[in-house]
């Protein structure tokens, strides 16, 4: 977790129907897409960040724009396609952290 994130305490698929009752982070790192992409946007408090990095689920969200201005969160697209030599040396300095325990992959 980057410094000045907070995960979302109970921020599972099962927890959703009571996502207004969860410890709710500063950061969701989003890589499954879908239609249900704004529901789990809401697992983010007001000012937090959804960094979108992939569509496994689905390629299409639909937002309503009244409640996602409300909601104060911003979805964030992430690639790195037009940063090849960035996306180079980021990666190199990731994976020299995984095996050192610095950087921990949550599945």
């Amino acid at each position: 977790m980057p410094p000045g994130a907070e995960e979302a305490k109970a921020a599972t698929w099962s927890a959703w129907p009571s996502w207004s009752k969860l410890d709710r982070g500063t950061l969701l790192v989003e890589s499954v897409g879908s239609d249900q992409l704004v529901a789990r946007s809401r697992w983010i408090r007001p000012g937090g960040r959804v960094a979108v990095i992939g569509y496994a689920g689905g390629t299409r969200a639909m937002l309503d724009l009244p409640n996602w201005l409300l909601d104060d969160v911003a979805l964030l697209p992430v690639n790195m396609l037009h940063r090849d030599e960035q996306g180079l040396v980021a990666m190199a300095n990731l994976e020299r952290l995984l095996p050192d325990g610095e950087l921990r992959v949550p599945v």
